[in-house]
């Protein structure tokens, strides 16, 4: 990737204007104010930046003149020059860039990031998290004490005030500028949603702190029961030579009960939900099973040893592997660590999870007709994902 070019003339003192990630790859180079010459750079160079004392300006071949930039947009703004024009910025209404008080300014603080610089490398650019940010580096271990920090992130003039984040490798840290005895260490995968919210307000770090005492208790490790009984959406016992559909429920969807639609896929004004659609079989090349809006297929089970296994026609539903990726059917029964376990919910819908683990079963819908259904182990989904909630409804004769 070319580097970015931005000039700097000699009354700027670089120690002044907070870094960011896109200096790393920038070629800072110091001119003479008097004798430095825009167009004759800009015959060189599709654009390039020029720093001044209280903005920065931005210079592009065929551009109608500078545009004139606050400094807490300057990694936002670096970045969009690695891939388009930033004049464009100028008509393109989806932009979060504003103008105030004569500068094009980025709607949101940036977010302060202290990161160890031997990982520097772990932040990645183009990545929505970073794009709007500032950041501090530190070399050693005992560099990283979070007092120095919050006084450092105080001193700012455009940063967001109320946290700053603290990141080695893959790893993050989450500190309360005014109480950093307030903090929450979080993996890579859940960067995203913890800074984004964080930063938007719409949640707390106590919020985090609070939600992991309570994992458990949202997504509870399944326990085998004695005398399982197979039952459908009323509560009756499915003989085990009943064949019957598993439709999937999604109590969100926004249509009316009774319409065509609603009609179609199942829903029963009595019930009180709305059913999107239905476990089905995908036969080609990879059989498994995934969530569409076509007819319903009729599946059934069978005990053996007294454990009670899904099946589509005389084939077993199982894991595709250990890490659960797809539910698949095979011809023989699925070893223990493939194994699906059906669990009740409270409202007597069905849910589906690894053998004796707490991965349960969702469905990722790719559009609204088809759904990618899997037993998904990632952070992000173990915390925030919802599992897919299956009724058992029993095909008439």
């Amino acid at each position: 990737m070319n580097k970015l070019v931005v000039f700097v003339p000699e009354y700027v003192n670089l120690d002044d204007i907070d870094k960011c990630l896109c200096d790393r790859l920038t070629e800072f180079i110091q001119v003479d104010s008097k004798t430095f010459e825009v167009e004759t750079e800009l015959r060189e160079c599709n654009g390039f930046i020029v720093l001044e004392q209280n903005r920065f300006l931005v210079y592009e071949q065929e551009a109608d003149g500078p545009m004139a930039f606050h400094y807490q947009s300057r990694n936002q703004v670096m970045l969009h020059m690695r891939y388009s024009k930033i004049s464009t910025i100028r008509y393109n209404d989806r932009s979060n860039l504003r103008q105030k008080d004569g500068l094009w300014i980025v709607n949101e603080l940036p977010v302060l990031y202290f990161v160890f610089k031997s990982d520097a490398d772990c932040l990645k650019l183009n990545n929505g998290t970073e794009d709007n940010t500032i950041v501090e580096y530190y070399e050693t271990e005992d560099e990283e004490e979070f007092s120095k920090f919050a006084s450092i992130a105080k001193s700012k003039r455009a940063c967001v005030p109320h946290f700053f984040v603290v990141n080695r490798g893959n790893v993050y840290r989450v500190v309360d500028t005014n109480d950093t005895s307030i903090n929450y260490s979080f993996s890579n995968s859940l960067k995203y949603k913890i800074i984004s919210d964080l930063a938007t307000g719409t949640a707390t770090i106590q919020t985090f702190i609070d939600e992991e005492k309570h994992l458990h208790e949202r997504r509870p490790k399944t326990q085998r029961l004695p005398n399982f009984q197979l039952r459908d959406y009323l509560g009756n016992p499915v003989p085990e030579n009943e064949t019957f559909s598993l439709e999937i429920i999604n109590e969100c969807r926004e249509n009316e009960v009774g319409s065509a639609y609603a009609a179609d896929n199942g829903s029963d004004e009595e019930d009180g939900m709305d059913f999107l659609s239905y476990f089905d079989y995908h036969s080609d090349e990879t059989p498994h099973i995934f969530g569409c809006n076509s007819y319903p297929y009729i599946f059934g089970f069978r005990v053996v040893d007294g454990i009670t296994y899904l099946t589509y026609e005389s084939k077993y539903l199982c894991a595709s592997g250990d890490d659960g990726y797809e539910i698949k059917v095979v011809p023989a029964i699925p070893p223990k660590n493939l194994r699906i376990q059906v669990h009740y919910a409270e409202d007597g819908s069905i849910m589906l999870t690894m053998w004796g683990g707490n991965v349960y079963a969702d469905c990722d819908w790719v559009k609204c007709a088809y759904g990618a259904i899997g037993f998904d182990s990632s952070e992000y989904i173990l915390r925030w994902g919802s599992p897919m909630k299956l009724r058992l409804r029993k095909i008439q004769k």
